[in-house]
Parts: structure tokens; C-alpha cells; sequence
């Protein structure tokens, strides 16, 4: 069983379009949330990662500010506008859509959260330290997560003395049959590792695998589609850096 692993696409329609090419056939889709925020079709973007006959979705901390289930008080300005700019864009459909969404769930044996197992609407896992804190808030032997817009491993029982989990390239496959690991695809619609493709991984349940992978989309279309809207300008100009 191969699943798409999909996460932060955030209302970028032509990242999450070569994604879904570029990943070719899957059995399924794992869309560990934030659907939309910043990029300029929300709605579109819910019916692309939704057309899959058969997938999962998650809700993150920019789709719950969308439906007003979250305050964007702890929004930096450029955020808050985006997710003002989406509540008022979502139809009453795609609205329902994501208010019937949860951040935390269980798949196949997989433990899929937004941000963590401990805090999974909020909690950023940047450090080892705080993915070695999040071992124990899990009990599969994977946990899928999003949020940070950056491709991650975290494997339990590794030395603190490390201060960043790994940090996997394009192409890259790991087994994961022999230790309990985090692992983040990154960002599809909105990468800040410094790398502008879209991020996304490919999971082989039966082989127990996972890749990393990005897809190369046309950013200036999304560019031009973000300024058309009235959205922020820095949410177009760092699309081209991945920043």
C-alpha cells in the first residue's frame, strides 16, 4: 500500500497539482492538515487533496483560524490577515468540511498529528529535544507531523547531544521497520528549508519505507494569484526562496 504523505499545503493549488503528479499512483492519500492559509484557493485545494477515493485529513492550527474555531491572537500580522482573508474566500461546504476534521488521529498503525502527539494543534518539533519529549505521547511505532514546513526524522533513543533531528534531501528513503521515529514531509504549498519545491513523502506500508520527495511547480503562477487576491506580498515573495 502506498499512501501520499501531504502536509501544509495552505490554499497553493499548483504546488499540491505536481504534487499529486509528480507522486504518481497511491492508495491513498494522509493529509496531515493545514489545507489552507496564506495561498489563495482554499476551496480548491480541499477538492484536489479530497478527491482521492480513499483518504485521510487533519486539521491544523491555519484551517481552524479559517472556521473561527482557534483565535488568531498568536498570529504574527501577515498570518492573521491570510486566515481573515480565508475565512471570508471558504464556501459554507468547504467550511463544514474542515469543522468535521480532527488534528490527531491513528491509520494503518500510523499515529498522524498536525503539530505533535502531545499538543497537536500547536507544538512546533524543531528540536530533538522536543521530539524526545513527544515519544512518549504515542504509542505506534511511526507519528506522522506537519506544521513546521520543513522535512524532518526523529529517532526515539538518539543522543541529545544532537541538537536538530535529521534533516532528509529529495529522494531520500528510509526503512522504518527497526526503530520508533517522527517524521515530518514538510511542506507542500509554502517549504522553508530553503528549498522552493514542494515537500511531500511517499509511505510504503507493506515495505515499511518512507520517501522524501519534491516536486517542482510553477511559483510565479501562485506569486501572481496571492497579489491578485490582496494577500500579504511576503506570503508571494518567499514561495521563490522556500523561506
Amino acid at each position: 500500500m502506498r499512501v501520499l504523505v501531504v502536509s501544509d499545503i495552505h490554499g497553493n493549488l499548483p504546488a499540491l497539482e505536481s504534487v499529486m503528479s509528480h507522486a504518481g499512483t497511491v492508495d491513498a492519500v494522509w493529509n496531515l492538515g493545514d489545507t489552507v492559509g496564506y495561498g489563495p484557493w482554499p476551496n480548491e485545494c480541499i477538492d484536489l487533496v479530497n478527491s482521492h477515493a480513499s483518504s485521510v485529513h487533519l486539521a491544523g492550527n491555519h484551517d481552524l483560524a479559517a472556521i473561527g474555531a482557534i483565535a488568531t491572537d498568536g498570529f504574527n500580522p501577515i498570518a492573521a490577515k491570510a486566515a481573515h482573508w480565508t475565512a471570508k474566500s471558504l464556501t459554507p461546504g468547504h467550511r463544514g468540511w474542515l469543522q468535521s476534521l480532527s488534528s490527531l488521529t491513528i491509520q494503518n498503525n500510523y499515529t498522524l498529528a498536525h503539530g505533535s502527539p502531545r499538543s497537536p494543534v500547536f507544538e512546533y518539533i524543531l528540536t530533538s529535544s522536543a521530539a524526545a519529549q513527544n515519544f512518549a505521547f504515542f504509542e505506534t511505532p511511526v507519528c506522522l507531523v506537519g506544521h513546521t514546513h520543513v522535512p524532518m526524522i526523529a529517532v526515539d533513543g538518539i543522543s541529545m547531544a544532537v541538537e536538530r533531528p535529521f534533516m532528509p534531501t529529495d529522494g531520500q528513503s528510509f526503512g522504518l521497520s527497526a526503530v520508533r521515529s517522527i517524521i515530518n514531509p514538510g511542506s507542500a504549498g509554502q517549504p522553508r528549508d530553503g528549498d522552493p519545491g514542494a515537500a511531500y513523502a511517499v509511505l510504503d506500508i507493506d515495505r515499511k519505507t518512507i520517501e522524501f520527495r519534491r516536486a517542482a511547480y510553477p511559483f510565479t503562477e501562485t506569486q501572481k494569484a496571492i497579489m491578485a487576491a490582496g494577500l500579504p506580498r511576503q506570503l508571494a515573495g518567499r514561495l521563490a526562496v522556500g523561506r
